[in-house]
């Protein structure tokens, strides 16, 4: 009796291990309308050409795609020019979803392999924009490599979507990756059962505004390391470095971040994934 009291105790502990973000008002953090445009920087990687790495980019984002149980689509826009990471208020309709690399102007820390920038409405959790920026100053990326593109994209687009990190160790969305992993190119159960969650299929019951699950993450949670303080007030205007400085050392760092010209509060998150060392 004991043991299998003991198995079904971990059973369900495995079964949910996925965490979701909340914007600190009980909404979880979700795209409201489908499918969600990305694009890539155009300038591109320095370890592949530009179609090698466009190709590792759309594999990232369609591992994402097609889940039973859950409705999300995800829809190539191309190479886009001129742009820049971050959420620009006052023209919405020029903002894209995209992927960049970032060599002499990177300032996230060496120990960072990639972040995910998002920004979403407080008391919706409706996200508005989302950017995956990769450090090409401090890690040679490869196919297959010590250091694969693919496995680390394909967990930042599981932040760009919503989710937080998982405790299960095969989940795509677990904290931290190992040299030459390739695992997280998959998704596991884990992180199909987050995914279901925040976008249920059709034939669930949804409401229009997600409702938080037992295990979301609230921002205002003392006990977890995203629990951190906003920066000063002279750093929230737009400046995603200066939110990465007020990030501590390890996990996903949150901000409030007061737009001038946006009739709205946001609120930016930066979902890091490092090393294992470091995670």
């Amino acid at each position: 009796m004991r043991g299998s009291l003991l198995l079904i105790l971990v059973s369900f502990s495995v079964a949910s291990a996925y965490e979701l973000k909340t914007d600190g008002e009980g909404h979880a953090v979700h795209w409201a309308q489908m499918p969600v445009p990305y694009a890539m920087d155009i300038r591109g990687a320095l370890d592949f050409d530009n179609a090698t790495a466009e190709a590792i980019v759309q594999d990232s984002f369609e591992a994402w795609s097609g889940h039973q149980g859950s409705e999300v689509s995800l829809v190539y826009q191309g190479q886009v020019r001129g742009d820049a990471p971050g959420y620009d208020a006052a023209r919405p309709d020029e903002n894209h979803n995209s992927v960049f690399w970032l060599r002499d102007d990177w300032a996230h820390g060496a120990d960072t392999l990639a972040i995910t920038i998002t920004v979403f409405q407080r008391g919706t959790g409706e996200l508005l924009d989302a950017d995956i920026l990769v450090n090409e100053r401090d890690y040679t990326w490869s196919d297959e490599g010590e250091n694969d593109l693919q496995n680390t994209l394909t967990h930042e687009v599981g932040h760009l979507l919503g989710l937080g990190h998982s405790e299960h160790p095969e989940a795509t969305m677990f904290a931290t990756a190992g040299d030459f992993e390739i695992t997280k190119r998959d998704l596991h159960e884990d992180d199909m059962a987050g995914l279901a969650r925040v976008y249920p299929s059709a034939d669930e019951a949804a409401p229009s505004v997600p409702k938080p699950p037992v295990n979301a993450i609230p921002l205002s949670a003392a006990d977890r390391d995203d629990a951190v303080p906003a920066p000063a007030a002279e750093a929230q205007d737009g400046d995603e470095e200066a939110w990465a400085e007020a990030a501590p050392s390890v996990g996903c760092t949150v901000s409030l971040n007061a737009t001038t010209s946006a009739p709205i509060w946001l609120l930016a998150l930066i979902a890091l994934v490092f090393k294992r060392r470091t995670l």
